[in-house]
C-alpha cells in the first residue's frame, strides 16, 4: 500500500501522512506501508525553484501534478509533461538551445492553466544551459 500526503482510509479523512502512518500503528497495520510519499506542496516547491507555486492551485491539484510527475523520467519531468500536454516533440523541451528550438518552440500553445510549468521549465532551461536564448 502506498500512502499519499492527503487520502481517506474507511471513511476517516487523514490529512497528514504521520496521521494516516499512527493509524496504521494502532491498528496493527504498518506492515502495509509500501512507501512514504513526500507532501506534494513541498515536493513542488523543491521542483518549482524559484517560481512560486500559483496559489490558485489546491492540494488534490497539487497531488494530481507531483504523482504526474513521478510517471516521468525524473531527469526533466517538467519537460515531459509539456510536451504531452502541447502534443509536441519531447526534444524541443530537452535539447540544448538553438534557434530552431526556440523557433520551435515559440509557436507551441501552452494552455494557460500550465503557464506556471512552462515557467518553471523556462528558469530550469537557463540555469542549466546559461542561454539567453530564450525570452524572460
Amino acid at each position: 500500500m502506498v500512502i499519499p500526503a492527503f487520502f481517506s482510509w474507511r471513511s476517516i479523512p487523514l490529512t497528514k501522512c504521520h496521521s494516516a502512518q499512527e493509524w496504521l500503528r494502532v491498528w496493527n497495520k504498518t506492515e502495509a506501508i509500501a512507501e512514504i510519499k513526500q507532501d506534494p506542496r513541498s515536493k513542488l516547491a523543491a521542483l518549482f525553484g524559484v517560481i512560486p507555486l500559483p496559489k490558485e492551485w489546491n492540494d488534490r491539484q497539487l497531488l494530481t501534478l507531483a504523482t504526474k510527475l513521478d510517471s516521468y523520467p525524473q531527469d526533466n519531468p517538467i519537460a515531459y509533461l509539456l510536451a504531452d500536454i502541447t502534443g509536441s516533440d519531447p526534444q524541443i523541451w530537452l535539447t540544448e538551445s538553438s534557434i530552431q528550438n526556440l523557433a520551435a518552440w515559440l509557436t507551441i500553445q501552452v494552455p494557460e492553466e500550465c503557464k506556471s510549468l512552462e515557467r518553471v521549465w523556462q528558469q530550469q532551461f537557463k540555469e542549466q544551459d546559461g542561454s539567453n536564448l530564450l525570452p524572460n
